[in-house]
């Protein structure tokens, strides 16, 4: 899995987490608007700075046995004092409904896949 897939997960999670309480806390409707990794045809965020940050956090880091799990945890709490505290609703899912969650997402085509990024750049 790449660095991308991983913050594309994050993302997922956050965003079911924000419609389950009707997008109800601003700062995770923001924090999640920031993330969007589906606004631009690019591996990149919707502001470019989260992804930029969270690559920046995944160098020198190891994915584990729980698919990346604790390291989006970490990353989050990594936040300044503005989103503090949105770790909350990463933890409402459990480490094991996040890696299948995560598997079906790697077995299906989706953007970050080598075959996806092949076909984007025939378009081109």
């Amino acid at each position: 899995m790449t660095n991308f897939e991983l913050f594309t997960m994050m993302y997922f999670v956050l965003d079911t987490e924000l419609e389950k309480i009707n997008r109800s806390d601003e700062l995770l409707l923001d924090y999640v608007s920031n993330l969007n990794p589906f606004l631009w045809n690019s591996e990149d965020s919707a502001d470019p700075a989260y992804f930029s940050e969270f690559n920046d956090f995944m160098k020198d880091k190891v994915i584990g046995d729980d698919y990346g799990y604790s390291l989006i945890v970490e990353f989050i709490k990594t936040n300044d004092e503005y989103y503090f505290g949105l770790e909350k609703y990463f933890l409402r899912i459990s480490v094991e409904e996040f890696k299948e969650a995560f598997k079906r997402y790697l077995s299906e085509r989706h953007k970050g896949d080598e075959n996806w990024l092949i076909e984007c750049f025939k378009k081109v």
